[in-house]
């Protein structure tokens, strides 16, 4: 992993890249499976003849997504800093409440969505991964 201080950005450089309207993004990888395994279900959801059949998997997929992001974004920068076991113990603790809490929300609000806006999800996600 890259050493984070030599991709400082100076508050001016960001300055600059939202005043000329760039967009800007922040990126995590996802291993080959979990890429792989999401593309496969946007195939399945986007052809089936009535995309509500998928609701499940598309929140488990949104989940699998959520806990890696979070794996990224959090629990890399954790180890990274050698933040140390127990706080990397606790952290990893809140990640798995969060999802314990979002896996059933998300799967009742997908469960909602009819198909076009579950198509729209798929779209979304698609994007996401480009």
């Amino acid at each position: 992993m890259a050493d984070p201080s030599s991709s400082k950005r100076s508050g001016a450089s960001a300055s600059a890249d939202s005043a000329s309207g760039a967009r800007l993004f922040l990126r995590f990888y996802l291993p080959p499976e979990l890429r792989t395994e999401t593309l496969a279900l946007l195939d399945r959801v986007e052809r089936a003849e009535d995309p509500t059949r998928h609701r499940a998997e598309l929140a488990r997929i949104v989940v699998a997504l959520t806990e890696r992001g979070l794996d990224a974004y959090y629990l890399e920068a954790l180890r990274t800093a050698g933040a140390g076991f127990l706080v990397e113990r606790s952290a990893r603790l809140g990640v798995s409440s969060v999802l314990g809490i979002l896996s059933p929300l998300l799967g009742g609000i997908l469960g909602r969505l009819d198909a076009s806006q579950l198509l729209a999800v798929c779209g979304h996600l698609r994007g996401l991964m480009r």
